[in-house]
């Protein structure tokens, strides 16, 4: 046993010492808590020794970045679904690469941004709760970008546990407004009351106000991820049992915001997020809105009810 807690020793002490002055594409290693550091360079230490193919393949995926760059039709080029292919044995070789040994390199802007939010996505998509320490140092960070800074969040909420949803919530709190509506689109994969109730109430601080359109877009999209009726019916989701309070917060937020708006394409969004929702409540929440509604609210809120009706999920 003491030489196991030896070896162990060493080859943790030895890994910090390689990355004393290396640094992720999103993290250095003394951005972690201390403990989380030591494990986090542990697991990749041994993942390095028992699956250094999955470090072979990431590199691999990386190396084509620039040229999947330079042919971009879209915004930026994409490589997630080859980062997920490589399963959930090559999460250690990510983590290594966003916390502990990237770089940028030679990689243009575009390039750059493009491989840190294909990262995240992956990380994100493979669910793996060996991600959690790393994904929580990034949604605290001073990241600006609000793709990144999305992506984190959706990521650390796709593992769906309650301590990932008070980060969220604590980070959805701080920082400029920007890095907190990030936090607030991403967050809306983490499937629990208290993230609710939070999108709720932000969403309820901008409706109807001139100006705050970007903001409804954002939070819609984000309360109709996290009362979403399909994701809903997946074991993993309903093992919560917060399925009932979660979809009607969501509705409820919803509603009001649909009712007190007039823009016509956020009108749309929180329409369409109404709709994925698809709470049993719904139309009872709609009747409850028409009280103290004026007459355009009215009219609005009727053909509301009539796509409810026909939505094409019942």
């Amino acid at each position: 046993m003491k030489r196991t807690l030896a070896t162990v020793l060493l080859v943790t002490s030895l890994a910090f010492a390689a990355t004393a002055h290396a640094e992720g594409v999103m993290l250095a290693p003394g951005d972690l808590p201390e403990a989380a550091r030591a494990t986090l360079l542990k697991d990749v230490t041994e993942a390095r020794r028992v699956e250094p193919d999955t470090f072979a393949s990431l590199a691999a995926i990386r190396v084509r970045i620039p040229e999947l760059d330079a042919q971009r039709r879209g915004r930026l080029a994409t490589v997630t679904p080859a980062l997920l292919g490589l399963g959930r044995r090559a999460v250690p070789a990510m983590l290594s690469e966003l916390a502990v040994e990237g770089g940028r390199g030679s990689l243009t802007d575009t390039a750059w941004l493009a491989w840190r939010l294909n990262l995240l996505e992956a990380v994100g998509g493979l669910r793996d709760p060996r991600a959690t320490s790393v994904l929580e140092a990034i949604v605290a960070s001073p990241e600006q970008d609000f793709l990144l800074v999305r992506a984190a969040a959706t990521a650390l909420g796709k593992l769906n546990h309650d301590a990932a949803a008070m980060k969220l919530i604590a980070a959805s709190r701080l920082g400029a407004p920007g890095r907190r509506l990030a936090v607030l689109a991403g967050m809306g994969h983490c499937r629990r009351t208290p993230v609710a109730r939070r999108l709720a109430e932000a969403l309820r601080a901008v409706r109807g106000r001139p100006g705050e359109e970007r903001a409804v877009k954002h939070l819609a999209r984000a309360l109709g991820d996290v009362g979403n009726a399909w994701a809903w019916q997946t074991p993993e989701v309903q093992a919560s049992g917060d399925e009932s309070a979660v979809r009607g917060v969501a509705a409820e937020a919803l509603v009001e915001a649909y009712r007190d708006t007039e823009n016509v394409a956020s009108r749309r969004l929180l329409t369409k997020a109404i709709l994925v929702v698809d709470d049993p409540t719904t139309r009872g929440r709609i009747a409850a809105a028409r009280e103290g509604a004026n007459a355009s609210q009215r009219a609005a809120l009727d053909e509301l009810e009539r796509r409810v009706d026909r939505n094409p999920l019942h």
